[in-house]
């Protein structure tokens, strides 16, 4: 699939795969940026999670300066995307992937780009291969629709914005030209989420994706899974990166169980790795961040924070490096 997609349009896939890997790559009531809107203006209506990335941010930050040369993937496929493109992946400001379900991998994904200020849309989709598309135009805005059953479609927008994705999807965002039917807890979610970081995200599961059991019993923690509506959380990437979650629940109470419950996980596993001989120790830096995040609780919301030196990172990827060679 990756092999199709690429010879397709090998930049568009090239900052795709760069926008998961940055999400792998970045550990996981202020007042929130605007970009929130931009965000979520061209997801589909049956969106239940989203993943957002600013991709130029992340490039020119402290972080990616610090580990670049050990990940020759991600220059591998910066140097792919500029072949392909003629254009530096430091100008696609932000990339987006919405979701609909809980397995990735039996969904269609569905993907949103911003390109930054020194680039229009129109100049990046008419580097890609669309011999096999059709140009239609829907409310002013642009469709090029695959004639292939099984290939993706491409939508623009004004002069930012490009949307990958199956045709019905994109043929309904531009149909509906206006904000998403978005459900409620994803809502919630999003009323956490800061999309101005440099990752964010939202969502939460439906109810019905923990299945019930015969005797309609549940485990506790089950149970407890079930009061939660939402979870927004984000990593900032400057010199060092700086972790938040925010998990929201249907009551305070429950918020505050659920920060004892995390609590006392952290403390849990802060004994059980310690001193644990098989842990290898290139990870002992992480396992002692365990003491570092902070856990909170207020109102409905649970809150945890943490900020991740750049020479963990650096040294947990160096030494994932290493290992791959052995």
């Amino acid at each position: 699939m990756a092999a199709l997609l690429l010879n397709r349009t090998p930049g568009l896939y090239s900052v795709a795969v760069l926008t998961l890997l940055t999400a792998v790559v970045s550990p996981t009531s202020a007042q929130h940026s605007s970009s929130s809107d931009d965000v979520t203006r061209y997801v589909p209506d049956d969106c239940r999670y989203i993943i957002s990335v600013r991709l130029g941010q992340f490039l020119q930050s402290g972080i990616w300066k610090a580990i670049q040369e050990d990940i020759k993937s991600l220059r591998d496929l910066k140097k792919d995307f500029q072949e392909h493109t003629h254009f530096s992946m430091e100008q696609i400001d932000r990339v987006s992937l919405a979701g609909a379900g809980t397995e990735p991998r039996k969904e269609a994904f569905f993907w949103i780009w911003h390109v930054g200020p020194s680039l229009k849309a129109a100049d990046l989709i008419a580097r890609f291969k669309l011999e096999n598309h059709k140009k239609i135009e829907i409310n002013g805005q642009t469709l090029y629709e695959s004639l292939k059953k099984d290939d993706d479609s491409y939508g623009v927008i004004g002069e930012k914005t490009i949307l990958w994705g199956p045709t019905q999807k994109i043929r309904a965002i531009l149909v509906r030209n206006g904000k998403p039917k978005l459900n409620h807890d994803l809502e919630t979610a999003l009323k956490q989420a800061d999309f101005s970081k440099t990752l964010a995200f939202a969502g939460w599961p439906e109810v019905k994706d923990f299945p019930e059991k015969k005797d309609s019993s549940l485990s506790g923690f089950e149970k407890f899974l079930k009061q939660v509506l939402g979870i927004a959380g984000s990593v900032q990437a400057d010199e060092d990166l700086a972790v938040k979650l925010d998990v929201v629940f249907h009551d305070a109470e429950t918020a505050e169980d659920g920060r004892k419950l995390a609590d006392g996980a952290l403390v849990v596993l802060w004994y059980t790795f310690q001193d644990d001989k098989n842990v290898p120790k290139e990870a002992r830096d992480l396992i002692n961040l365990l003491r570092q995040i902070k856990i909170s609780s207020q109102g409905t919301t649970v809150r945890a924070t943490v900020t991740v030196p750049a020479n963990v990172i650096k040294k947990a990827v160096k030494e994932a490096k290493d290992d791959s060679k052995r």
